[in-house]
């Protein structure tokens, strides 16, 4: 009867867990938004074309072309359009595991674009790549890896680019609270190309922001080709939601177990 009793406790007690865990609602996504500013003209757009979130400074919205050029349509900004002085081509998106359950890891991602300058004067653009929310389960701080690489399409003196990633507790939109990675490189004849990784400890602080900016400068007709801009969030050492969800399952069958094997021992 005591061996009953225990494993029908057992059982409730696992069935709440999983109930907790299965039920917890996610609140909606932020969104995802690529700025482009040169000079006074700050051009914005949007994933899926929605609203330019609160507390971004624009002059004009752009289109998210991730449709037309066969990318995904959410959690992605795609472009193939003249933004300014240059043909920007970009591909970006991210995954964001979000409150209240969060994640193992998270990432925002730039995984390729070209620039090209196809204006009859040098010029100079910043690219701001950046969503809010993220949200990472961790028991202490969490790791957050950062890496660029890129290749110029010639030793042009006038070309350059500077990128800084940052990971922003304050959760703001292009929020610099605190910077992984800084790079500034200007090809020169037989180094065309670029190549950075940085690791930092932060947190725990959730939700948090991440952010990639890109300063270029291109003279007339000159190409940046960018590849694995990557800024990815890792916790070490906790269990998935999912691992956590399958021990709260077992736990009435383990303990079921033990009460056969004791009274086993007994008879």
């Amino acid at each position: 009867m005591l061996a009953k009793r225990f494993t029908q406790r057992l059982l409730v007690v696992g069935t709440l867990a999983a109930v907790a865990l299965l039920g917890m609602s996610r609140p909606a996504s932020a969104i995802l938004v690529l700025r482009s500013t040169e000079g006074a003209t700050q051009n914005v757009f949007v994933d899926n074309n929605q609203a330019v979130p609160a507390g971004i400074t624009f002059t004009a919205q752009g289109v998210d072309q991730s449709a037309v050029l066969g990318q995904l349509l959410i959690g992605n900004v795609g472009l193939g359009t003249q933004v300014g002085s240059f043909l920007v081509q970009f591909s970006n998106s991210q995954t964001k595991p979000l409150p209240p359950e969060g994640g193992a890891s998270a990432s925002l991602r730039s995984q390729s674009f070209s620039v090209t300058n196809n204006t009859a004067t040098t010029a100079t653009q910043t690219i701001q790549v950046g969503d809010i929310g993220y949200n990472t389960t961790s028991i202490g701080s969490f790791n957050v890896l950062a890496t660029t690489s890129g290749t110029f399409s010639s030793a042009n003196p006038l070309d350059k680019i500077t990128i800084n990633n940052f990971i922003d507790g304050g959760n703001n939109y292009f929020g610099t609270g605190t910077l992984i990675e800084n790079l500034t490189f200007t090809p020169t004849t037989g180094n065309l190309s670029y190549a950075d990784t940085k690791i930092i400890s932060f947190g725990p602080v959730n939700p948090y922001a991440l952010t990639t900016t890109f300063t270029i400068t291109l003279a007339p007709g000159e190409t940046l080709t960018g590849r694995n801009n990557v800024i990815e969030v890792f916790a070490a050492g906790v269990p998935e939601p999912a691992t956590l969800l399958s021990v709260f399952l077992g736990a009435p069958f383990l303990g079921a177990r033990w009460l056969r094997r004791r009274r086993a021992v007994q008879a």
